[in-house]
């Protein structure tokens, strides 16, 4: 059965609208689904989000961090140009925070670090096309590493993206920390 959208005046499938029980006889919604969309694209764009929206929208993030790093990494593996070219206009407008990225790695490797076997660490993840992850993390709430070839190790790109700097042999089940010994251990 086919219906006419009242906002296109086109007539179409019975698919191409919402259905929609309340107040309507057949069932539907009065448009279809293609100007249902375009409504709501304007509205949103001539609105804009509010600061509720993007309260909202970050702690969903924060409950469904694994589920946004696999669509991140879905997006990246699709399109790596498009991500190469957002991260190089990211470092171009975010010379200082990169600029502490950096410094916080300096200050991660003391006076006695033996460089040269660092470099041979370095030397060897790009001969067997591993990444070099830090076994202890550098920044973490509760800990940092230093960046010394005793807290190197090569790890397959997928497992140290997954590790992240979140674990770390002999870690506290943070579960069972209370807030006064995390307190204490941040401090």
């Amino acid at each position: 059965m086919n219906y006419v959208c009242t906002k296109c005046n086109v007539e179409k499938p019975k698919e191409l609208f919402y259905a929609y029980k309340e107040n309507t006889i057949k069932g539907v919604s009065a448009k279809c689904k293609d100007c249902v969309k375009k409504i709501s694209k304007e509205y949103r764009k001539k609105v804009g989000h509010t600061k509720k929206d993007a309260e909202r929208n970050k702690r969903w993030r924060d409950k469904n961090i694994e589920h946004c790093r696999i669509v991140e990494a879905a997006k990246r593996a699709r399109n790596p140009e498009s991500y190469k070219k957002a991260m190089s206009k990211w470092a171009k407008n975010n010379q200082a925070k990169l600029r502490l990225l950096r410094d916080a790695r300096r200050t991660c490797i003391p006076s006695w670090a033996e460089i040269e076997k660092i470099n041979v660490v370095y030397d060897k993840s790009i001969k067997y096309g591993l990444e070099v992850d830090h076994i202890v993390p550098i920044k973490n709430k509760l800990v940092c590493g230093l960046h010394v070839w005793h807290n190197l190790q090569l790890l397959e790109r997928k497992l140290n993206r997954s590790k992240g700097n979140r674990f770390w042999p002999d870690m506290p089940d943070q579960t069972q920390l209370s807030s006064a010994q995390l307190q204490t251990i941040t401090a």
